[in-house]
């Protein structure tokens, strides 16, 4: 799949060049160090659990990213390819990830 999208649309003629068109912030995924080298069962999509770690990386970055978001003070610690692929590190059990919009209080 990754091949294919390089071949007919490399990202900095799509991706880069819509976000200056659009003026607009992005997250590609090529950006989250902590969403690489995944598990993809089909080749197409993540495993459940390479899934939550994506998603954990992509909504940390999101926070960077919006001032209108913020982690939790008692978030837990950002997951890795480790919580997921078997025989990466051991399995570390982490919670996921909880935002808070800014100015809510709990």
């Amino acid at each position: 799949m990754r091949v294919n999208e390089q071949q007919r649309i490399p990202r900095a003629l799509g991706w880069d060049r819509l976000l200056v068109g659009a003026d607009a912030k992005g997250i590609h995924a090529d950006d989250l160090p902590q969403a690489q080298n995944l598990e993809l069962p089909e080749w197409s999509h993540l495993s459940r659990k390479c899934a939550t770690v994506f998603t954990d990386a992509y909504v940390r970055r999101l926070v960077q990213l919006t001032v209108r978001l913020k982690l939790r003070a008692d978030a837990p610690s950002p997951l890795s390819r480790a919580d997921c692929v078997p025989g990466s590190v051991a399995m570390s059990g982490k919670a996921h990830v909880t935002l808070v919009p800014s100015g809510v209080k709990l």
